[in-house]
């Protein structure tokens, strides 16, 4: 019979871990986001699209970053779509501004001339660094 301490039976447990940055996740119309700020920001975009403000809605849209055939990293967006004035714009809802976001914003900008916008909580676009 396998006898094990308290200590040994805790660490065998799994606990459920709570997210980093405080975010729940939400799922929403089959979809996961992150945080219910994001979900937010789906419903409002969904809402626009149904007006005919915007068009091609996507959700965690992924790109590639890479230079001269090699792949730097990808860069996943939480939405992109056109404009009303057939500009592809794409979406960042951001609580934190990590170091690991912050460089691959500015490839997104460099590699592929995608300037990433970031909504901050309520739906508002961040004022530039």
């Amino acid at each position: 019979m396998l006898r094990l301490k308290i200590g040994q039976m805790n660490s065998l447990m799994t606990k459920a871990k709570a997210p980093k940055y405080k975010n729940v996740k939400v799922t929403l119309d089959g979809l996961n986001f992150d945080s219910k700020a994001e979900a937010a920001r789906y419903v409002e975009l969904k809402q626009m699209q149904a007006g005919g403000l915007i068009s091609g809605l996507q959700c965690q849209e992924t790109f590639a970053l890479a230079i001269d055939g090699a792949l730097i990293c990808k860069y996943r967006a939480d939405f992109s779509y056109t404009d009303g004035a057939g500009q592809r714009v794409v979406e960042d809802v951001k609580g934190v501004r990590t170091q690991v976001y912050l460089l691959k914003k500015k490839l997104m900008k460099i590699l592929l001339g995608i300037a990433v916008q970031e909504i901050t909580k309520g739906g508002r676009r961040a004022r530039k660094p």
